[in-house]
């Protein structure tokens, strides 16, 4: 076939996976296997992206799917699945999880393939699977807790929520679920509904209210020494999970594990740790069972945090 191929993974960590796998075989030498999504570098998706003469095997997030047009595309390798933007209960935040994209995303990803000459696009699931998917996505505000945005309006000043000229209208019940936590973390005065200084002050960090909450809690101690520790705590709760899901990742959990320590964060603490020590090198995460690029992001959150407190001077090597 010739042409470009185009791949659909939900995220950068399988990418590079993907990859790193295609360059060891010898069937694609002479073909420029390319990672695109959206952290990467302007030059590495600008090389992605542009046309080229040499056939190319693009292995892409769904930013392929409709914001990009890559000319010469013949192929559409799909696996079926994204990161998608959802309310974790447990974590108690928003989060991206890896689910199954709906019908209508799966036609355009196939649509892809063949827009200048025949193509092909190749599912990595059954029609019995496909038929159960759900014909649209849910639009992201249905899928997301509404109380950061809710606490963002106060803050702007807004008064009626009610009146806002929603593009896409919450559920109610949504709403008035978001109006309560904030008002229990003491972001919304209970009698006016307006914001709180409290609610100010947890609107400044990039982080879910309720660990918003606990900064503020931190905060007041004015102490680099809680309040290093809490940017940590909060950090790994607002973070890709440091350990792999399945019995990879339960092994990798219990190795950090010391006897009498109950707690499920002291694990993710002594990981992330281990990481830090290890400079976030992906071989040596690897041996250790640390998501290398987890744990780095926990770095970049926890960085964030310590300087939006007003300590500047904390040396890097301390934040840990």
């Amino acid at each position: 076939i010739q042409g470009h191929f185009l791949m659909f993974l939900p995220g950068g960590f399988e990418i590079r996976k993907t990859v790193d796998s295609l360059q060891r075989e010898k069937w694609a030498r002479g073909m420029d296997i390319l990672p695109l999504y959206g952290d990467l570098p302007p030059q590495q998706q600008d090389a992605a992206v542009n046309p080229s003469a040499r056939p190319k095997i693009i292995v892409a997030t769904n930013v392929a799917e409709t914001s990009l047009t890559i000319d010469g595309v013949r192929v559409v390798i799909d696996s079926g699945l994204a990161r998608l933007a959802k309310f974790d209960p447990i974590r108690g935040s928003n989060t991206l999880t890896v689910e199954s994209v709906s019908q209508a995303s799966a036609d355009q990803r196939a649509g892809r393939a063949g827009r200048t000459a025949p193509g092909i696009c190749v599912r990595l699931w059954n029609e019995a699977h496909h038929r159960a998917r759900p014909p649209q996505e849910a639009p992201e505000i249905h899928r997301l807790d509404l109380a950061e945005t809710l606490l963002h309006l106060k803050k702007m000043g807004l008064t009626d929520l009610e009146a806002f000229p929603w593009f896409e209208r919450p559920n109610p019940m949504a709403m008035a679920n978001g109006m309560r936590l904030l008002e229990s973390l003491g972001a919304l005065s209970k009698e006016t509904g307006g914001i709180t200084d409290i609610g100010r002050r947890m609107a400044d960090f990039p982080v879910s209210p309720r660990y918003g909450r606990l900064l503020v809690e931190a905060e007041q101690r004015d102490d680099a020494h809680a309040w290093v520790p809490a940017c940590l705590l909060v950090s790994l709760a607002q973070s890709r999970p440091l350990f792999p899901k399945g019995k990879a990742g339960e092994s990798a959990r219990q190795r950090f594990i010391e006897r009498g320590a109950e707690s499920d964060l002291l694990p993710l603490i002594r990981g992330y740790q281990a990481a830090s020590a290890a400079g976030f090198r992906v071989d040596r995460c690897r041996e250790l069972g640390v998501h290398a690029g987890a744990a780095r992001e926990v770095k970049r959150l926890l960085r964030m945090l310590v300087r939006r407190g007003g300590y500047q001077d904390i040396p890097e090597q301390n934040l840990h």
